[in-house]
């Protein structure tokens, strides 16, 4: 659970960090306009950051219960710190040269944004009120169901990494995805599948998110996959598939559920271990592809993965149905009410 102490180290991370930043910008080695102008916009963001925990520090005791859940609920607050904590460890132990240290802190700059939106700006108070319940719903029930099912897998491959509910990291200061909505009740209304592979940890929501649908649990398996520690640092993959039965699945129609498409490498190796159990078919359902890491998409996946997957399901893709849409605001409430039966 978030506390002071856990907000008094991320302080501290960050103070690190800018005291790096700030030697860098003295250094005059290889400096360019560009580096430069890279640098001093880099610093902001960290510093708007240490200022966002230092508020937060300052007003925890004052903080409802539900401010401090929702706190502890923050996916890219704890997503970021752990890899900005990783990279610290690395540089310190002189394992990160300062150029790649450098590049990362412009990557979590993703994560920077996000906290800004919450924190600063109060995105979370434009959202509908039943779609923000919806959310903290779903991620309690989604992170009590990966303690009580999966974690222990991980601790078994010695993962550091906190579980990351991506589905509220990129959802929640929005209202609720209708086009994603629409398609997963369609998907598990429909049920064309023999099977429905989630690739942990990212697929889980989404899968969960298909079962409170109307999906039978029945035919729901969940592949261990990803890095083995959760550092980007140790380049150790892991696959494993829980309770399965190699025979259930020979001339099956497949799904596999992640949440979005980076380089494609893990949706590559589950594909290929599913395969090698000869299904009919394999199908691929993602929430969205992240373009400007690989260039990667619906038209040419099969091309740059070399893997023949049969149908390709992108929820960002499947339209853009109206909040207001009767089916839309009947399967938000049956969500709901399902998701906090769930939880009691």
């Amino acid at each position: 659970m978030v506390n002071k102490n856990k907000l008094q180290k991320h302080h501290e991370l960050l103070g690190n960090t800018l005291n790096i930043l700030y030697s860098m910008f003295k250094d005059h080695t290889n400096r360019t306009s560009h580096k430069m102008m890279l640098l001093e916009e880099c610093i902001d963001d960290y510093t708007a950051v240490k200022s966002i925990a230092k508020n937060l520090i300052t007003q925890f005791d004052t903080f409802s219960t539900e401010e401090k859940n929702l706190i502890e609920l923050n996916m890219n607050l704890r997503q970021f710190m752990f890899h900005l904590n990783e990279e610290i460890k690395a540089i310190k132990n002189k394992k990160r040269s300062y150029q790649d240290f450098f590049k990362s802190l412009l990557f979590f700059r993703r994560h920077i944004d996000k906290l800004k939106d919450e924190f600063l700006d109060g995105k979370r108070e434009n959202v509908n009120p039943d779609d923000k319940e919806m959310y903290r719903v779903l991620a309690i029930y989604t992170q009590d169901y990966y303690n009580c099912h999966f974690e222990k897998y991980y601790s078994k491959f010695g993962c550091k990494r906190p579980f990351i509910d991506k589905f509220y990291r990129d959802y929640s200061l929005q209202n609720f995805p209708a086009n994603l909505l629409k398609l997963f009740n369609k998907i598990a209304k429909e049920d064309e599948y023999d099977y429905y592979f989630c690739l942990l940890r990212g697929g889980l929501p989404y899968t969960l998110l298909l079962n409170i649908l109307g999906l039978n649990e029945n035919k729901i398996k969940y592949i261990v996959i990803g890095n083995r520690t959760g550092s980007h640092f140790d380049h150790r993959y892991i696959l494993d598939l829980i309770d399965f039965n190699e025979n259930s699945i020979t001339r099956k129609k497949i799904l596999i559920i992640d949440n979005n498409l980076a380089t494609g490498l893990t949706l590559k190796k589950a594909f290929k271990k599913i395969m090698s159990y000869h299904p009919l078919n394999v199908s691929v359902l993602l929430d969205y592809f992240i373009h400007d890491i690989s260039q990667i998409s619906t038209e040419n996946i099969r091309d740059k993965l070399k893997i023949d997957i049969h149908k390709i399901w992108v929820a960002r893709d499947s339209g853009n149905p109206k909040l207001s849409d009767p089916e839309i605001i009947k399967l938000k409430h049956e969500v709901l009410n399902k998701a906090k039966i769930r939880l009691q």
